[in-house]
């Protein structure tokens, strides 16, 4: 029996859950958060009709809201890639009526939310991008975090420094380095200690390792903290579990 995992928070606070089932599709259809195609075996919300692959089910964020169908977005996509390929004059006009639900999906998909362990959450971010879209995105996964976990998590930063992300995020450890470069293993070791130490101070305690360009620097503190916890025998199983996510 697979455990349904539901995501979403509308705007009065209270948690509007997606109804997640496992469902077979007889026909092709797209999936709401990578918009890859969905075949065979997938989940869909019995409220909304959101539906995304198994693997992406842990990743969805985005409030349920039965008064939009997800099925009326999907064929507006149709409809938005035909007038692309036609080059018609009014493909531009087309364009603009997006419905909001549709760029809320194209926001999430930006970003990537991994559970790497209960305990361990993951969260990157594209290096390009505009600067409004990231802010947007920070505050969809900070709403998401205090209402999951409360005041039991910490952003641990291994990107460069952020202001934004300290103005969400109370509770911020700064450990970034420059992009495509080693760490320092002093520092390396140091938020190995600083990760351990957050865990054991309270059981339900969760770290969330953010970056916000290169994805490397997850990579490395994850295989270091695996293997210096004996989590994983070795750095490549590290980065295996890692991969597998």
């Amino acid at each position: 029996m697979r455990i349904q995992k539901v995501r979403g928070v509308d705007v009065g606070g209270v948690e509007a859950r997606h109804a997640f089932r496992n469902k077979q599709f007889r026909k092709t259809q797209r999936c709401d958060l990578c918009q890859q195609p969905l075949r065979d075996q997938g989940a869909s919300c019995r409220a909304c009709k959101y539906c995304c692959h198994l693997h992406c089910e842990p990743k969805v964020i985005s409030s349920c809201d039965p008064k939009q169908s997800y099925e009326l977005s999907r064929s507006e996509s149709r409809e938005l890639r035909h007038s692309r390929r036609s080059k018609s004059p009014g493909s531009r006009s087309l364009e603009r009526t997006r419905s909001p639900r549709s760029l809320e999906r194209q926001l999430s998909f930006a970003m990537d939310v991994t559970y790497v362990t209960e305990k361990i959450i993951v969260v990157t971010f594209p290096e390009g991008g505009l600067d409004t879209t990231y802010r947007s995105n920070l505050k969809e996964v900070t709403r998401m975090l205090r209402t999951k976990h409360g005041n039991k998590y910490t952003v641990f930063n291994l990107s460069e420094k952020r202001h934004d992300l300290a103005r969400l995020n109370s509770q911020i450890a700064e450990f970034g380095w420059p992009a495509h470069l080693s760490p320092p293993l002093e520092r390396l070791c140091t938020i190995c200690k600083s990760l351990d130490s957050w865990f054991h101070a309270d059981s339900q305690n969760v770290a969330i390792l953010h970056s916000k360009g290169d994805k490397g620097r997850v990579g490395v503190v994850l295989a270091a903290y695996l293997h210096y916890t004996s989590i994983c025998a070795s750095d490549n199983q590290a980065l295996d579990r890692l991969t597998m996510r």
